[in-house]
């Protein structure tokens, strides 16, 4: 870095120079010039290897003396925050000028203030800020009226930062999916913030199960900030407009365009949602067999989640939303729906603990019912039947101990419980999600 101050140490002019400026085969023993002095903010296309004879011209017009034009518009690169100071990088050597006006940039929604700007360097400036931004919340910064030293006008941004702790377990929620597209269209997952704090999908990752059984290659959701405000949902697909051409209610909602998606069979599979560490934050397993038995086809048909459920209950997408809803919640709430559900979603079966066996707990409206439920594993594969219309009045319990159909203990894992359930010449199904532990 070359840099030239004034004798009150302030910046006037200021190089980074890099041997790749260089001409091919004219780099030792000549002399880096300069093509535009009327540019000399620019860089790299500002800058070349001397063709004088004498490899240089020291106090001399410059051998390769010309124009350069700078059209381009400067873009943000990247910004960070650490207590009170935010860090801003810039594209290209900025305006000086601009730079410095604390009135080009303002803090939106919160008392923090703006105390003073540090310029860096022309690329790079540092903003100190009235106070710290408190844990997990987010500052938004507007910039305007700045532009490069070429006075091209860089379009007004906003910046969030935030400072927020990393995702857990169940902090987002898989609301909805879409698995069966319709001509060939695309699929999309819906994810909602769970908390009363504010998230941040920067880095979080999608998966599935494969056939083997493993974990699919996580695939990224975004690379950039995304905040997502308590109950707030996003959708992701890798074709926004396909989305909303087949669910019109979705235009206006929030979106995040993947350019890849993990693979989600038709008939069923197994959505896996994971924070940047590559932890578990929430899984959804799908089958075909959710849907309501009244629809004669599936295709284009979402399943949502009852998100009030504790456990997983999902049902079609009503047909006056177009069969879905990405980008917001239509499902009926667990007070509504007074079904089956899991004392506790862990257990350990060869253990003596309160714990030992699964307890599936039933509050239903009707006190005649016959219930079919099955144990299957996350890749749909029938291990053992609990009941097989096994007739039960209005509330009680059924418990199953962790054995497979041969009396053997299953393995650590995730299993599925399906329901279903005969009431008043109504078949409803249900999905429970449990974890089985073998200590053996």
């Amino acid at each position: 870095i070359l840099t030239i101050r004034d004798s009150q140490k302030r910046l006037v002019f200021e190089i980074q120079y890099t041997s790749k400026w260089y001409t091919k085969s004219k780099d030792q023993g000549y002399s880096l010039e300069m093509i535009d002095i009327n540019a000399a903010c620019l860089e790299s296309q500002n800058w070349g290897s001397s063709i004088s004879s004498n490899g240089g011209t020291p106090g001399l017009l410059n051998s390769i003396s010309g124009i350069a034009n700078d059209t381009t518009k400067p873009d943000l690169l990247g910004f960070k925050i650490i207590a009170n100071k935010l860090s801003v990088a810039f594209s290209e050597n900025m305006d000086y000028e601009t730079l410095i006006r604390l009135e080009n940039y303002s803090i939106l929604n919160s008392p923090i203030k703006i105390n003073s700007i540090r310029v860096s360097n022309r690329k790079n400036i540092d903003i100190e800020l009235s106070d710290s931004l408190a844990k997990d919340s987010i500052l938004e910064l507007l910039l305007n009226n700045l532009s490069d030293c070429s006075f091209n006008d860089m379009d007004s941004k906003k910046i969030e930062v935030g400072t927020l702790r990393k995702l857990e377990k169940s902090e987002l929620i898989i609301s909805e999916v879409l698995f069966n597209p319709r001509n060939d269209g695309a699929d999309f997952i819906e994810i909602i913030n769970n908390t009363n704090r504010i998230l941040n999908l920067k880095d979080c990752r999608i998966s599935n199960i494969g056939s083997n059984n493993k974990l699919g290659v996580p695939i990224y959701i975004t690379n950039k900030n995304h905040f997502l405000r308590p109950g707030q949902l996003v959708v992701l697909t890798t074709n926004k407009l396909n989305i909303q051409n087949n669910y019109p209610k979705s235009i206006g909602r929030e979106f995040l365009e993947m350019e890849t998606f993990p693979s989600y069979p038709n008939q069923k599979g197994t959505v896996i949602l994971l924070n940047p560490l590559l932890e578990f934050i929430d899984s959804l397993y799908y089958h075909e067999n959710m849907h309501s038995s009244i629809l004669k086809s599936f295709e284009g048909v979402s399943l949502e989640r009852i998100i009030e459920s504790k456990n997983q209950v999902l049902q079609s997408s009503s047909g006056n939303e177009n069969f879905a809803s990405p980008g917001y919640l239509i499902s009926k709430k667990e007070s509504e729906n007074k079904d089956f559900w899991l004392k506790e979603d862990v257990f350990f079966p060869n253990q003596v603990s309160k714990n030992s066996t699964l307890e599936i707990n039933y509050n239903l409206k009707s006190n005649s019912n016959l219930v079919s439920i099955q144990i299957l594993d996350i890749n749909g594969k029938m291990l053992t039947n609990i009941a097989s219309n096994l007739f039960i009045s209005q509330f009680g319990t059924i418990e199953w101990d962790g054995r497979n159909i041969t009396g053997e203990i299953l393995p650590t894992g995730y299993y599925i419980i399906l329901i279903k359930k005969l009431s008043e010449n109504q078949i409803s199904s249900y999905f429970l999600k449990a974890v089985l532990v073998n200590s053996n």
